[in-house]
């Protein structure tokens, strides 16, 4: 029997269902996801080492749909910069540059103008743009400190001084951060700015004991490179709080003495402990008694300074006056106590 050409083909069975292979992909999707998540992927490219060539694709196509992710054009161009790309590092920032959050913007400013010395001496262009960085408030105080260490290195005393002046009214620098940053200078041989990142750590606690680790440190360091005048200039502003600290004292007398001023040296001596049970002051006729508290003002010659004498008197009293209560000592040396007498 003769087959008809205008039969209708016979359907093939299916295998699998149109829904069950939706249903079977979206699954593998979704496997693929739990394996492999977005944002896994992200932070290894984000943290991966420098240099890295599969984190360099991945974030260049992870750019092509968040073109304004600035933390992904910042370790792009870490990327790039560390493979010696410097053009290509620039052109991942540049879209930063006019940021509208001012952190970022400045961020971008300070990477572009590294990278912009990398293959250039600095020219006045670069110097200009270094001094605007130094002075913009909104410079991550990182930077700065970078761009004090930039500045230095290039022999730019002034703009070095203004950002050191701006990161010193950074409310967000820590002690840490201050000595980290002093350590680095000290290494690389600014030893005066190293000494003033040691006073940003000093003023940053409150410890005594803290204050007086920093406060040295400063003086050491301008020490090494013999720095005297500024050493003294330095301790003179900046002693405060431990102007009545034993050890601090101590050890601006072997300071002043290891610098051959002897004159220096008497400034921070302190007056030996005087022990007694009675005292009298010169033209005073009033003798305290155990009653009462006997209260006098006292000049001490050889200071200009004036001390409010306190005593209740006891059997045994011990008085200590120390270089807080006289305002500093003067050189006069053996007048200096000559108001207050034992008897």
């Amino acid at each position: 029997m003769p087959i008809s050409s205008s039969a209708a083909p016979a359907e093939r069975p299916r295998v699998v269902s149109t829904r069950a292979l939706t249903v079977f992909g979206a699954l593998a999707a979704a496997g693929m996801v739990l394996l492999f998540p977005y944002e896994t992927l992200v932070r290894a490219s984000l943290d991966a080492r420098n240099g890295d060539a599969l984190a360099v694709a991945y974030l260049h196509n992870l750019l092509r749909t968040e073109t304004d992710n600035a933390q992904m054009r910042f370790a792009l161009a870490a990327q790039h910069r560390a493979r010696g790309e410097a053009a290509a590092a620039l052109a991942a920032i540049a879209p930063l540059r006019e940021h509208p959050d001012p952190a970022t913007r400045h961020h971008a400013r300070w990477l572009a103008w590294q990278f912009g010395t990398a293959q250039a001496p600095l020219s006045a262009a670069l110097r200009d743009e270094l001094h605007a960085l130094a002075a913009a408030p909104a410079l991550l105080p990182a930077d700065r400190i970078e761009l004090i260490l930039a500045a230095a290195g290039h022999g730019q005393p002034a703009i070095a001084d203004l950002a050191m002046r701006h990161l010193a009214a950074h409310a967000s620098l820590d002690s840490a951060s201050a000595e980290a940053a002093a350590e680095r200078l000290r290494t690389a041989g600014h030893a005066a700015l190293a000494a003033r990142c040691y006073l940003l750590a000093r003023h940053r606690v409150t410890p005594v004991d803290a204050q007086r680790r920093y406060f040295l440190a400063a003086l050491r360091t301008l020490q090494a490179v013999s720095d005297f005048d500024t050493a003294f200039a330095l301790a003179d502003r900046e002693l405060g709080t431990l102007a009545d600290d034993g050890p601090t004292l101590s050890f601006l007398i072997h300071l002043a003495r290891a610098a051959n001023r002897p004159a220096r040296a008497a400034d921070y001596v302190l007056p030996a402990l005087t022990t007694f049970d009675r005292f009298a002051v010169t033209n005073v006729l009033e003798t305290p008694s155990p009653s009462q508290t006997f209260v006098r003002e006292v000049e001490v010659f050889g200071s200009a300074a004036r001390m409010l004498s306190l005593n209740r008197p006891s059997a045994a009293q011990v008085c200590s006056q120390r270089s807080a209560m006289l305002g500093g000592f003067s050189s006069s040396g053996t007048s200096r106590f000559s108001s207050v007498r034992r008897i």
